[in-house]
This record gives C-alpha cells, sequence and structure tokens, in this order.
C-alpha cells in the first residue's frame, strides 16, 4: 500500500513539476517573443532618427547603418528606403538612377490619402531584399499600405500593420522620415514574415524540445505560423496554455499565441513504479525523501507563480508611475469597443492629458526632479477619478477611460476637476513646482473604430485645448480636417515660395495733421492654388515652428528692397515714400541679422531711412544680448525702428529705454474703443502719446476703422494714422498710382 501510494504520489507530482516548468518555459518565451517585437520597433525609431539627420543619404550609408543594427541572422525579409517621388516626375527619377524599374506602372486610381499626388518607390534596400528584387516596388500601390503610411506620418513615429500575400504571413513597419525643414522625405519600410522570422529567433529549433506553438491574429484568429501539425498540436497527452496576447509595438493589432507541451504518456509512471520499488526496499528512508522532494517541488511552483505574475504586472504596468502603461490601454479600449458592438453599452469617453511646459522642468531641475514630479502628478490623477482607470501613455502625457456611457457633461466636469487638482503647487525636494495642464476629450460610439484612430482625436483635442490655452476641448471632426490642411500648409510652405505663390500687399499710412499719404507697411500674402487665398495667421505661426519663417522673411525683404530702388528713381531722394516690413522673432534673434540687411542695402541703391522695421515686444524677451546688438547696429544704418503692438505686453516701457526704436504703433486694442465716453482707452491713448511726444518718438494708430476714432486721434496729435477707415491694404501698382499724381508734393517721412 505505501509504495502504491508513494508511486501514485510521485507520478502526480511528476504531472507537476512539468506543468511548473511549461508554465516557466511559456512565460519566459512569451517575453522572448514580446521583447523581439520590442528591439525591432526600437530598430525603427533608430532608423528614423538617423535618416532625419543625414543630409545625403547614400546606398552605402544605408546598408553600413543596416549591418550595424541588425544581426546577421536577424529573421528579417526586408528593410527598404522609400523615397518621397512626385508622381508625374516619377520617370525623370527613375531615369536618373541608370537600370531602375518601379513597379507596378502608375494608374489613375491612386489611393486616396493626404499624400496621393506622389509615390514612394523602394530605392535602397537590404541586400536580402535587392536579392528578391524588390527594387522598385511602390509601397503606396497597395492601399492598405497608404492608409498605414499616412498614419505613421501623422503620428510621428513608426506604425505596423499585419499583411498576408504569396510569400505568407508577417508584419511591416513605415517610419516617416522628415528633412530637417520638416518637409516628408519618404518612408522607411521594414518587413518580416513569420515562417522565417520565428525559427530564425529560436535557432531553427521550436521554443523548447518538448514544446510546439502555434500563432494566430489577435482579431481575424487567422493561423500565421505553427511548429508542428494540427494533429500533432491536439493530441489529448498534450497541455495547452491559455491564448496569450502579444502586442505589436506601433500598431493596434497584435498575435494570439497559444504553447503545447509535447508530453510523453509514460514518464511520469515510469518515477512513479521505481519510486514503489524503492519504497518496498527502503521503507520509511525513501518515503521521508519523497516528502522532501514534494515539499521542493511546492517550493518552486510557489516562486515560478510568483515570477510569472511578477513579469504579467510589469508587461501592463509603468515602472515610473506604477500605472497602467500603453499595452494596458490598447487592451482596455479593444475591450470598450466590443462592449459597444455587442450592445451592452452605447459609448465610452476618453481624456486625453497632457502637462504644460514640463520640459521646462527637465532643463532646468533635471530628470530625476521630473520623474518624482510625475509620481505625484500620476497619485493625484487616481486620488480625484477613483473608479476610472488611469493610463500613463508616454513623457508627460495621460489617459483616462472613464465608465461606459459617461455622459460628455460628466467628462467636462471631471476635465475641470482634475485641471484644479493638477494645478496646485508641488513640492520635489527643496523646489515648489506649479505646473499646468490641457485635456482633450474623445467620446467613441462607433464599434469599427480603432484603437488609433480613438487615441489620435483626444490627442488632438488636447493639442485645441493647448493652442487655444482653453486648457480643455472636445473633439470635433473639423479639428482633424484643421490638422490635415496643416499638413498640406506645412509641406507645400516652400513649395509656394518657389512656385511664386507669395506676393506683397501694402497698407497705406497717412499723415495725422493733414491725411496725406506718408508711408506703407508691406503685408506678406499667399495665393495657394488649391486651398486659395491662406491668412497670414495661418500660415505665419507654422512658418515659425518650422524655421521657415528666415527664408520668407528674407524674400520680403528682398522684395522691399527691389521696390524702393524702383521709387529712389523715380522720386526725388527727399520725397521718396518709406516701407515698413515685419520682422519675426527668429530674425530678430538670429546672431546675423543686422549683418544680412547691411548687406541687402549696400547691394541696393535706396536710402537706408527709407526702410523700417516693426517688431513685437516678444521679439525681443528672449536672447535679448543678442536682440540689443543687432538692433544698436540697424539703428546705425539709419534703418527706422518700430515697436509693435505697443501697450499690450509687460514691459514696453523697458523696452523704450532698453533699445533705439523711434517709432511706437499703438495696438488696435485700444483704438477700437477710443471713441467711448467712460472707458479707459481714451485715457489711455492720450497718455501713450503724451509719454511719446515726451521722450522724442513718433505714434503711429493701427486699426482706425471709424470716423469717430480718426478725428478723436487728430484732435490729440497722433503723428500717424492706418486703418481701413482710410484705405484698405492695397497692391504696388494701385499704390504707386496713388503716389505718381501727387509727385509734386514732398512725401513726409517718419522721423526717428
Amino acid at each position: 500500500m505505501i509504495a502504491l501510494i508513494a508511486g501514485w504520489s510521485v507520478y502526480t507530482l511528476e504531472n507537476q513539476r512539468q506543468q511548473s516548468r511549461f508554465s516557466t518555459d511559456v512565460e519566459k518565451q512569451r517575453h522572448t517573443l514580446s521583447k523581439a517585437f520590442s528591439q525591432l520597433y526600437e530598430l525603427q525609431l533608430s532608423a528614423q532618427l538617423y535618416l532625419q539627420q543625414e543630409g545625403g543619404l547614400t546606398r552605402d550609408k544605408f546598408h553600413a547603418f543596416i549591418d550595424n543594427h541588425t544581426q546577421k541572422r536577424s529573421g528579417l525579409d526586408s528593410v527598404m528606403w522609400l523615397p518621397r517621388v512626385n508622381r508625374a516626375e516619377l520617370k525623370q527619377f527613375a531615369a536618373q538612377h541608370g537600370h531602375y524599374h518601379p513597379f507596378p506602372p502608375l494608374n489613375n486610381h491612386a489611393c486616396q490619402w493626404v499624400m496621393r499626388g506622389d509615390t514612394f518607390p523602394a530605392l535602397y534596400l537590404s541586400p536580402k531584399a535587392a536579392a528578391e528584387g524588390y527594387s522598385g516596388w511602390r509601397a503606396d500601390a497597395q492601399c492598405e499600405n497608404a492608409v498605414t503610411m499616412e498614419r505613421a506620418y501623422f503620428k510621428r513615429q513608426p506604425v505596423a500593420q499585419l499583411i498576408h500575400d504569396d510569400q505568407g504571413h508577417g508584419v511591416r513597419w513605415f517610419a516617416a522620415i522628415t528633412a530637417r525643414d520638416s518637409q516628408l522625405a519618404g518612408f522607411l519600410a521594414t518587413t518580416l514574415y513569420f515562417d522565417t522570422f520565428l525559427p530564425t529567433l529560436w535557432q531553427d529549433d521550436t521554443p523548447a524540445p518538448d514544446m510546439g506553438l502555434i500563432v494566430r491574429e489577435a482579431f481575424g484568429h487567422q493561423q500565421m505560423f505553427a511548429t508542428h501539425s494540427t494533429q500533432a498540436l491536439q493530441t489529448w497527452r498534450n497541455t495547452h496554455s491559455p491564448d496569450i496576447t502579444i502586442p505589436i509595438a506601433g500598431s493596434e493589432e497584435g498575435l494570439v499565441v497559444r504553447f503545447t507541451h509535447l508530453r510523453g504518456l509514460h514518464t511520469g509512471l515510469l518515477y512513479g513504479v521505481l519510486v514503489g520499488l524503492l519504497a518496498l526496499s527502503l521503507g520509511l528512508s525513501v518515503l521521508a525523501s519523497f516528502w522532501s522532494y514534494a515539499n521542493r517541488l511546492s517550493l518552486a511552483q510557489h516562486l515560478v507563480n510568483k515570477q510569472t505574475r511578477q513579469l504579467t504586472h510589469q508587461a501592463h504596468h509603468d515602472t515610473l508611475t506604477g500605472l497602467a502603461n500603453r499595452a494596458a490601454l490598447d487592451n482596455a479600449l479593444e475591450g470598450a469597443l466590443q462592449q459597444v458592438s455587442a450592445q451592452y453599452s452605447e459609448h465610452f469617453t476618453l481624456l486625453f492629458i497632457d502637462l504644460d511646459r514640463f520640459k521646462v522642468v527637465n532643463d532646468s531641475l533635471g530628470h530625476v526632479t521630473g520623474d518624482t514630479l510625475l509620481k505625484q502628478v500620476a497619485k493625484r490623477l487616481t486620488q480625484s477619478v477613483s473608479g476610472e482607470r488611469v493610463f500613463r501613455f508616454g513623457g508627460d502625457e495621460f489617459i483616462i477611460l472613464l465608465k461606459a456611457d459617461s455622459s460628455l457633461a460628466l467628462a467636462q466636469t471631471k476635465a475641470k476637476h482634475l485641471l484644479q487638482a493638477l494645478s496646485a503647487p508641488y513640492k520635489v525636494d527643496e523646489h515648489m513646482i506649479n505646473l499646468s495642464a490641457s485635456i482633450g476629450i474623445a467620446s467613441v460610439n462607433k464599434a469599427n473604430a480603432s484603437v488609433t484612430d480613438i487615441i489620435q482625436q483626444a490627442d488632438i483635442a488636447m493639442y485645441h485645448a493647448k493652442q487655444t490655452r482653453d486648457r480643455l476641448a472636445i473633439f470635433q471632426p473639423a479639428m482633424l480636417a484643421k490638422v490635415q490642411q496643416r499638413f498640406i500648409v506645412e509641406q507645400d510652405l516652400k513649395k509656394g515660395l518657389a512656385q511664386q505663390q507669395f506676393h506683397l500687399m501694402f497698407q497705406p499710412i497717412f499723415d495725422g495733421e493733414h491725411e496725406t499719404l506718408s508711408h506703407a507697411e508691406a503685408l506678406l500674402r499667399w495665393q495657394h492654388p488649391t486651398l486659395g487665398s491662406i491668412s497670414p495667421a495661418e500660415f505665419i505661426p507654422i512658418a515659425e515652428e518650422t524655421g521657415y519663417i528666415i527664408e520668407l522673411g528674407d524674400w520680403v525683404l528682398e522684395q522691399v528692397a527691389d521696390v524702393l530702388d524702383s521709387w529712389h528713381i523715380r522720386f526725388p531722394t527727399n520725397q521718396c515714400p518709406s516701407i515698413t516690413v515685419n520682422v519675426s522673432a527668429k530674425q530678430c534673434q538670429s546672431a546675423t541679422f543686422a549683418d544680412d540687411v547691411a548687406s541687402l542695402i549696400a547691394r541696393h541703391q535706396f536710402a537706408p531711412q527709407c526702410l523700417g522695421l516693426e517688431m513685437t515686444e516678444t521679439a525681443l524677451l528672449e536672447h535679448s544680448e543678442t536682440v540689443g546688438k543687432n538692433l544698436h547696429q540697424l539703428h546705425a544704418l539709419g534703418i527706422k525702428l518700430y515697436l509693435d503692438d505697443f501697450g499690450t505686453g509687460y514691459s514696453s516701457l523697458s523696452l523704450l529705454r532698453q533699445y533705439p526704436f523711434s517709432v511706437i504703433k499703438m495696438d488696435r486694442s485700444f483704438i477700437m474703443d477710443i471713441d467711448q465716453p467712460n472707458g479707459k482707452a481714451a485715457p489711455l491713448c492720450r497718455g501713450m502719446i503724451a509719454m511719446a511726444h515726451a521722450v522724442g518718438l513718433t505714434v503711429v494708430a493701427e486699426g482706425v476703422e471709424t470716423k469717430q476714432q480718426l478725428g478723436w486721434l487728430r484732435q490729440h496729435q497722433c503723428d500717424y494714422l492706418q486703418g481701413y477707415v482710410l484705405s484698405r491694404p492695397i497692391a504696388r501698382t494701385a499704390l504707386e498710382d496713388w503716389l505718381l499724381p501727387k509727385s509734386h508734393q514732398r512725401m513726409v517721412l517718419v522721423h526717428g
């Protein structure tokens, strides 16, 4: 009886030991597979950064980068560089590269996406891809690729998609590469096929000698890969792991993996018989050994279970804040979408939170302080929305998934409560830190929406809140349209100048005493071939962000210089009208700006006093040493300096003392209420005019739109007037027609 009990117990415990080892192997192989996909995603990010910084990419440089960042047996099918080529110029592009034949051929049915006027043929390829004839393959010819490429551009990070073709099943990543001027240069495409990649990952063997593997799509349930036949993986002696979801970085899709323990029938039984025989001969000593062995197995099982729980927790939680991470967010959103699809709920709502100016904390106080601050932010979020799920999306961005069917009104209320909670001061070591946040709200009621689209909508709403400084915004379809239009404007900005889509208009400025034309302000206009007239308020901020404002500003100065040269010939020296030009912050803060203007004057014939430069207070707040040097050099050249939007900043009076301005321009916000009898605008304007005259400055009033405003300004001796009541902006020819009949009259100039 003792031998029978001992044999059966060892048989049972041996099975448990094998099951424990199998569970450990499963977790280890799951981690290996997840890590492999993460490393491939990091390859995309490294390549994206390298290609964006590399000025002149060549085939040799591309191959050198691929060799340095991939192993010889990586299992990758191909890595390709897809440059951006205008469809109309594809033949010329192919001719420039010798025996290079893009395929498939172009047709009139381009995919419906933002860049349908361009195509992206494979130019530089990893050696294996070149050998298999990928050279010239147009990725955008397949619309599913075009959709993924478009998402990769808008997200500014690599995006993945599952693929199914004649070569098998696999994954393809696209990473958008932008040049230094923010223009889209092309895409990096990386492809792997599971039939090659997975065996290479485990060195041409199954994951373990007694382990099988089957891989399916997470959503479509189509089989992607298997190590054994279906019959071998389904026999009654085999043990299966639960379905494990492996996320693919850069995609809302993933893989479902099931591991199978291919164990034999007689191993445990043989151990049981041997122990039974030993029990008969050794008696109590074998029984004692058995219990010792059983205890060790129990302890090992406990340790395996603990390690498995820890690995599972780490896979779905952020290591810094302890909040759920991006992988957990994807799973939660998929579950919410399934609830909507099954009509268990009508909709769900997402809050996308971004900390304002968090980079300043890291740059000034260090990343250790920044990490501590993020922990405190995470704690406040969880305390402020108890019962809701809080995720750290990445960096200083957080997402809150509200309970199903939460109304937009409730979402707004919670968002306002969060803004208030996050704005309270933080104490980090000896520092007291004040912080604010911006929140975007997206409500989803369509089961066919994707995880990427949902997050994108909340992200767009958050940026709208940040740009408008409202700190809170609900996603509207118009916001997405605005983002797409901004993309077109950003891409076409440089092209617009090369194709002469920009032109100048001139806003006449009149003498306040006689209402005669004195000088004019040059205004930049853009006539886009498809979008029509684009407001400067729309394209100037984009030019500022991309740095292209420098090139635009240089172009405006050259155009104005040509006009002044023409007037220098047509008008007497003391009667030539002056033109003022708006100067951006980036121009004013450039160390070479004054030298560039001096070079411009040297190349032309007009007198320096005919050129005026207008700048706002914000252009002067940073790089004050460089700005001061530029302004004093420009003043020494004889150029008149205008302080624009005077009175709207915080230190306008100190700027007048610090810099050599000749003219101040009163902002239109003062002028619009100047004729109100009980308002504050009139006394303020009187004070500004008197103050300017007291220190020898000239005053220009902007935005004069009514006769009452005009009369008030003339009565109080404002030097110059500018506004629609006297004239709207006009073309150069109209301005010259205005000037020529009065050329015998002396044109009044602004005196510094």
